[in-house]
């Protein structure tokens, strides 16, 4: 995956290398056989697009929610195939607990979130997550699996990926203080907890967060996998009888 694609035109070599790179977040059994040629018919359509920013925003917002649920299909595949050997809450939990801390980390830069396309990647990541969370019920239920085991490996998984969220809000905190102290709001809400120290302030903020988001977690993950699980299982179930 080296270079531009052959025939790009210099407008539209930054989306291509752009795209490029998007595809080398996808697992490496997609990537070998299939990211080449994806690049290559991206960079066709790109090519086939009048000049000007309007129509590259308009390429990649009608090809963001294919790469999105392309993501996470494919990484889905991966953590199936992974989950023949692993709980399969652990490789769900990390994947989703990714996501949650790039959307956590991103978030702290500067207004990214005040903008419109900043939100919607916000939402867009958010629900890539909990979509790789809800997929732990159905991997639970895959082969002899029952819809009990699919709600505790979903807790499980929901524990692992909001506590590396928080683990990543933790970190940002103690490193940003200077930082935060001067922020309005921050400081507006530390002088109404009528707390006696900012940084105290700040530690007990993240403890109600590490104990209500962890729960929060928990339970709408349990709640997700759950219900991909009772979804996965029914639609087996009808396929069996249509086999008969």
């Amino acid at each position: 995956m080296a270079g531009p694609a052959p025939g790009a035109d210099g407008e539209h070599r930054l989306s291509i290398a752009v795209y490029r790179r998007i595809l080398r977040w996808y697992p490496r059994a997609f990537r070998d056989p299939w990211a080449e040629e994806t690049v290559l018919l991206f960079a066709e359509l790109a090519r086939r697009r009048p000049r000007g920013a309007a129509s590259t925003a308009a390429l990649w917002v009608s090809h963001l929610p294919d790469l999105a649920r392309g993501f996470v299909a494919e990484w889905s595949r991966e953590i199936g195939r992974s989950s023949r050997r692993w709980n399969p809450a652990v490789p769900h939990g990390a994947l989703a607990g990714a996501l949650l801390s790039a959307a956590t980390v991103a978030g702290n830069l500067g207004s990214l979130w005040q903008t419109p396309l900043g939100r919607a990647g916000s939402w867009l990541i958010s629900a890539a997550a909990l979509t790789v969370l809800a997929r732990t019920g159905r991997v639970s239920v895959a082969g002899s699996g029952t819809i009990g085991r699919a709600l505790r490996n979903g807790a499980v998984a929901g524990l692992i990926a909001f506590g590396a969220a928080d683990l990543t809000a933790t970190v940002i905190v103690l490193t940003s203080l200077d930082r935060l102290r001067r922020d309005p709001l921050q400081t507006a809400a530390f002088i109404a907890s009528r707390e006696s120290d900012f940084r105290t302030y700040q530690l007990h903020e993240l403890l109600g967060g590490w104990v209500y988001g962890s729960a929060a977690g928990a339970l709408l993950a349990a709640a997700g996998a759950g219900l991909a699980a009772a979804v996965s299982r029914s639609r087996r179930l009808g396929q069996r009888r249509a086999q008969r």
